[in-house]
């Protein structure tokens, strides 16, 4: 019995197979295809699978000629340099190049070899594998440019912390010109003009924060169709009588957080770039379904995935020009524009980017020229839908301000500390000055007179804001602490630079945003000066 089971498991085993037909079956599995080539006589050999890599049929004939031809032009050279040192230096054939098929798609392939040589060590014949890397390179290409964009937004998040301790600073200046009753008409208008340029200045400056996603934002329960219908007049003026604004406005959807006035940033921005796509005219439709995502989805053309769960998609379509194929990867970078010089800042889709990701959302743009272009948005759902929002609780209006208290300033910068010391005095407060953490706490200690409320920056040298608070509670655990930086209050948090919750004005501020935060605190009944 057991010799007939032996017998019936061997009649099962496969045929032995040759080395051959092993490393055939070996390339098969790794969706490889080989290849030839007779240096005496030119003659190439392809396989059927190489040839589908190339794009050509099964029967087709490979030569040298032909295997240029399909290569893309910008590769030619490397490939045929690589060719070449192979055959005279006896280097391994290692190239990557792209190929273009009859349908002009675009592909990588990826070929590996090494030449045979002579007993006289002439060069015979290269042999070697190819395989198909399209894949792979998209997604090299997009983790770069993921990359770019995150190395971006990092410079963005620095610069506009830089830029805003100056407008702190000119803005400050600015208001203490104009607050003089004796001043020239013409000195006058020069003022606010230095006012003005401020202000677009700081626009600027969150627009770069808005990029970066360190804006602060102020979430809430919206549902996107109310705010579609509310905002579409707002559109109109916008974008012009040339261009037809249209609605298709999705049933069931759910409610989304996002922060009301952003959104509607982020929809003017993306009706201006239409508009511009649109010089004689057009249509812009404005439009939401719900859009579930099952787990593994990715954005069209990318390797990002999209977290499972229900989204509310908003879609804004046009029917311009389009965008180049050339130019589509860079529209969400900041200061990337196509626009003559003097026309935008190359902001507005980088700032739509910063919102859109922020919020927790995703956002993707295809384009077809002369046809136009489409916008899609997708933003988280959340439990509530969206015609059952409670009304947004409108929080009580700040105490009036107090002065005649001591506070106590610190700041590194010394222009934005004098500038804030002198806000503070002219509204009558007795103002003591501090460099960094260490010195601040120096000043307490041998100040004999009560310190009411500090006032400190976060980022600053030997000691920070936060270590600084930190001691304080030790030593003063009544002594209010308000915090003040450059970056938004989501950075410093993310930095474990402020707690969540913390008293925090974001730069630029104005005297009046300085002086009710202040008159806030040391108004409220509980706000005594501690035993220093």
């Amino acid at each position: 019995m057991a010799d007939k089971l032996t017998e019936a498991r061997r009649a099962d085993d496969p045929v032995p197979q040759s080395p051959a037909e092993r490393a055939l079956a070996a390339l098969h599995a790794a969706d490889m295809g080989t290849w030839h080539w007779d240096l005496g006589t030119g003659e190439q050999i392809w396989s059927d699978r190489c040839k589908e890599f190339l794009g050509l049929p099964a029967g087709a004939t490979v030569s040298q000629e032909h295997l240029v031809a399909v290569v893309h032009p910008d590769d030619r050279q490397r490939v045929l340099e690589a060719g070449q040192r192979t055959i005279e230096h006896n280097e391994a054939y290692d190239v990557e190049y792209r190929v273009v098929w009859p349908d002009q798609t675009v592909h990588w392939i990826a070929s590996r070899g090494c030449g045979v040589r002579n007993r006289a060590g002439v060069a015979i014949r290269v042999e070697g594998v190819a395989y198909e890397v399209t894949r792979r390179r998209e997604m090299e290409s997009h983790l770069l440019h993921a990359q770019r964009l995150e190395a971006i937004g990092r410079l963005a998040g620095g610069v506009s912390h830089e830029f805003n301790n100056q407008l702190t600073v000119v803005g400050a200046f600015t208001d203490f010109i104009l607050k003089s009753p004796d001043l020239p008409p013409n000195l006058r208008e020069d003022a606010l003009e230095i006012q003005r340029a401020a202000d677009r200045a700081s626009g600027i400056a969150r627009q770069l924060l808005a990029y970066s996603r360190q804006q602060v934002l102020k979430p809430e329960l919206l549902d996107l169709n109310a705010l579609l219908r509310e905002t579409r007049d707002l559109l109109q003026r916008v974008i012009g009588a040339d261009v037809s604004i249209q609605l298709g406005l999705g049933t069931g959807l759910g409610a989304v957080r996002a922060d009301h006035h952003q959104l509607i940033q982020v929809l003017i921005n993306l009706a201006l770039n239409a508009r511009d796509a649109m010089p004689r005219g057009g249509r812009l439709l404005l439009a939401t379904r719900s859009a579930p995502m099952d787990p593994g989805n990715r954005l069209p053309g990318q390797v990002v995935i999209i977290p499972a769960g229900r989204y509310t998609e908003l879609v804004i379509e046009d029917t311009g020009l389009g965008i180049p194929p050339g130019v589509l990867p860079h529209i969400f970078e900041p200061f990337f524009t196509t626009k003559d010089v003097g026309r935008g800042t190359g902001l507005g889709l980088s700032t739509v980017y910063g919102i859109v990701k922020q919020s927790g959302g995703f956002l993707w743009a295809v384009s077809d020229p002369d046809r136009g272009s489409r916008f899609t948005i997708l933003l988280p759902e959340v439990a509530v839908p969206a015609g059952e929002i409670p009304p947004a609780v409108q929080p009580p209006h700040p105490q009036a301000p107090t002065a005649h208290r001591t506070v106590l300033v610190v700041e590194d910068e010394e222009a934005v500390r004098q500038v804030v010391v002198r806000m503070l005095a002219e509204e009558g407060y007795r103002v003591l000055e501090a460099r960094d953490g260490q010195e601040a706490l120096d000043r307490l200690s041998r100040e004999g007179w009560p310190v009411h409320l500090v006032l400190t920056d976060l980022v600053m040298p030997v000691m920070n804001g936060n270590d600084l608070t930190t001691e304080l509670r030790e030593r003063y655990p009544d002594l209010p602490v308000v915090a003040m930086s450059g970056h938004p209050s989501e950075e410093m948090i993310r930095r474990g630079l402020l707690e969540v919750g913390g008293t925090f004005l974001n730069k630029p501020f104005s005297a009046e945003q300085l002086l009710m935060l202040v008159g806030a605190h040391l108004a409220s009944p509980t706000t005594d000066p501690p035993e220093l």
